[in-house]
């Protein structure tokens, strides 16, 4: 099985361009913010038994959505049904 590639919420298009020159595809995950700055992450694609990358990036990045909001990852790609 092909390494999963994920994406933080600081800088989509890098881990979209490193995903790119890799061959590999960026993983679908669901990024809520909550009020106090902490985030919920998961994972919406299978992870169990396959290498996996994470690229997050140390700036604060683009503005969030409100409390509230969360956003999907979009990608044309996923590794199996669960």
């Amino acid at each position: 099985m092909n390494p999963v590639l994920l994406s933080g919420s600081a800088h989509l298009p890098l881990a979209s361009a490193i995903a790119q020159e890799v061959g590999l595809t960026v993983g679908r995950s669901l990024i809520e913010r909550f009020q106090d700055r902490e985030l919920h992450v998961e994972v919406l694609d299978e992870v169990q038994g396959r290498g996996w990358y994470v690229i997050q990036s140390l700036s604060s990045g683009p503005p969030q959505p409100a409390m509230g909001g969360g956003w999907a990852l979009p990608v044309p790609w996923r590794a199996g049904d669960e």
